[in-house]
């Protein structure tokens, strides 16, 4: 019976180790998450930290819709009839352009063909009465798509013949 009186009068360990004890292991814990977080990250699981800064979007592969040659009379200057031959290409990136600018071409032809007739050969030899002119291209287009509820489609005009005699 001394035996086990002596067994339950054992000192206790001190309350004092088994909490250092038990920060220590936490301590370890999260050194170890961190450390395994750390080497996900950098070794791919956060994409964005391995590729470097980001790479800028890929941009749109734009889409060319020529439009028949044009041939018009320009104003009058000086009592000399002149006349306009132009090849004009619409610049889009929306890939069904084609579609939207062929359903809607004999408007746009009509109304391009009424804006070049009202311009004179001294408005278009510089320049920039060309970037004018395919400014006001891209403008009428927007207007034609706008009045039929659509955006335009039209991005840029560019000039692929420009004659005038």
């Amino acid at each position: 019976m001394a035996e086990a009186a002596a067994a339950t009068t054992a000192p206790a360990p001190a309350k004092g180790g088994s909490t250092k004890l038990l920060l220590i292991i936490l301590i370890v814990l999260l050194l170890v998450g961190m450390g395994g977080g750390a080497a996900w990250f950098f070794l791919g699981g956060g994409n964005h930290a391995a590729s470097g800064p980001a790479a800028p979007p890929k941009p749109k592969e734009p889409v060319f819709v020529a439009m028949e040659t044009l041939t018009v009379n320009l104003q009058p200057e000086e009592g000399n009839d002149r006349y306009l031959q132009i090849g004009i290409t619409f610049k889009s990136f929306d890939k069904h352009a084609e579609d939207e600018i062929k359903t809607y071409t004999p408007e746009l032809r009509s109304k391009v063909l009424m804006l070049l007739a009202s311009k004179t050969p001294t408005e278009l030899y510089p320049a920039e009465g060309k970037v004018k002119l395919s400014k006001e291209i891209v403008e009428l287009c927007e207007h034609v798509f706008k009045a039929v509820g659509k955006e335009s489609p039209v991005a840029d005009v560019l000039f692929t013949n420009f004659v005038i005699q």
